[in-house]
């Protein structure tokens, strides 16, 4: 259909991501083609260069075929092909081991494998993140790189691969709502607990990914959903101040929240409480660390993504905690779900150095009242009292009656410093 022209556009619509990569790499290989006959000037030189090319491929180019004399042989050539030349993706390595395994039931579990992946669209990327998510949940974090191996060695049964296949067929929904808490709608109605979903979203708007095993082990450990509620807000505290308001690197938070979710797995902690006590000691920084932190920290900010959010979360959480600003019934609605605020930068002069990126320095303003760019002071001060935020009333106010400098937005933001540990 292809070579003749005779494949529509409806065609090349599939999930499919090995149809995908013929349709790729078939359009790949027609514009170098006709790039390369193009070289050429002459009509005639144009004919024996593609010609040439002609030649090459059936000259040049063999089909082999490998006959196995079982399915078994079949998926162990599979793998010894695989492992000499370009590597086939974790996700397709691990499929192959699985079935290996399951050889005598190749159909129930051929079908097992395929109502899992079409819940992440047959993506092989999607696939592997989901399988390496399981295995940090189960076992521990190990890099993609590294996955096929770890799983070879400890699922070599069919007893095993069952249960492989049985643990990613009961938590790969869930994982599909932690990648988009909200969207689509079904997601959003997932848990009953509508502050439990409004937590992940929270968590999803700032990019935070690393939690996912703990979610995951909570799920298998059938732990309700208050307690999941309990111990997100816990990893909503850990992620704040380790990674927020300290800068520390990922690495470390990764490999501590696997080995909280392997903890929870094991049955080594069995209830919210232990759970949260053993992140409280292996994760959590102190309250002076996270305090001299927060004195000096600065956030770039932005008008979208994770920059955006993580600085309008914290500000709408500490103007809710000094100024009363909000609740718990409004913050996330109009916070994040009416998306009402936009962050602004309160003083942008040269004289500000480094301090112009400060905490202090910014607060959110509802998005009619708020411009880009404000021209003067005086501008700042009359949508700043126009707000319905407390917190702007008083920074107006402050603006009012005296200079804005880098004194000013240390004291500012100073005054929050001890709320920070109270909320996180």
């Amino acid at each position: 259909k292809l070579t003749h022209s005779r494949i529509s556009e409806n065609d090349r619509k599939t999930s499919s991501e090995p149809k995908k990569n013929m349709f790729n790499a078939y359009d790949d290989i027609t514009k170098w083609v006709n790039t390369s006959i193009k070289s050429e000037k002459e009509l005639g030189a144009q004919i024996d260069h593609l010609q040439t090319i002609f030649d090459a491929f059936f000259d040049h180019f063999y089909i082999v075929m490998i006959s196995a004399p079982s399915r078994q042989d079949a998926f162990t050539i599979f793998e010894t092909l695989n492992s000499r030349g370009k590597d086939l993706k974790a996700s397709d390595i691990i499929k192959n081991r699985v079935m290996s395994l399951m050889y005598e039931d190749l159909d129930n579990a051929n079908q097992s494998w395929n109502k899992i992946t079409s819940q992440l669209d047959n993506n092989s990327d999607r696939i592997t993140r989901f399988i390496r998510t399981y295995w940090a949940s189960r076992y521990r974090v190990v890099s993609e790189s590294r996955l096929y191996r770890e799983i070879s060695d400890k699922v070599s049964t069919v007893v095993e691969a069952q249960k492989f296949l049985d643990d990613l067929s009961s938590l790969v929904e869930l994982y599909t709502v932690l990648e988009s808490p909200t969207s689509p709608k079904a997601h959003y109605n997932y848990f009953e607990n509508e502050r439990l979903t409004q937590q992940l979203d929270i968590l999803n708007r700032l990019h935070v990914l690393l939690y996912y095993p703990i979610v995951l082990a909570l799920e298998h450990r059938n732990f309700s959903e208050s307690d999941k509620l309990t111990v997100v807000r816990k990893i909503i505290s850990v992620f704040i101040r380790f990674r927020t308001i300290m800068n520390r690197g990922t690495n470390k938070l990764e490999s501590g929240f696997s080995d909280v979710a392997h903890q929870i797995w094991s049955l080594n902690l069995s209830n919210v409480n232990a759970i949260i006590d053993y992140m409280d000691e292996h994760l959590l920084p102190s309250n002076n660390q996270t305090k001299a932190s927060f004195e000096a920290m600065t956030k770039e900010g932005g008008q979208r993504g994770a920059k955006k959010w993580t600085l309008v979360y914290l500000l709408a959480e500490l103007y809710d905690a000094v100024y009363d600003d909000f609740d718990d019934d409004t913050l996330y609605q109009r916070t994040f779900s009416d998306d009402n605020y936009r962050l602004v930068q309160i003083a942008s002069n040269p004289e500000l150095e480094d301090y112009v990126n400060y905490f202090g320095n910014w607060t959110i303003l509802e998005k009619n009242l708020a411009k880009l760019d404000f021209k003067t002071k005086a501008q700042l001060i009359t949508a700043l009292s126009q707000s319905s935020l407390t917190a702007n009333h008083e920074l107006a106010t402050q603006l009012q009656n005296a200079d804005w400098n880098i004194d000013t937005i240390k004291q500012r933001q100073g005054l929050f410093t001890s709320s920070v540990v109270t909320i996180w």
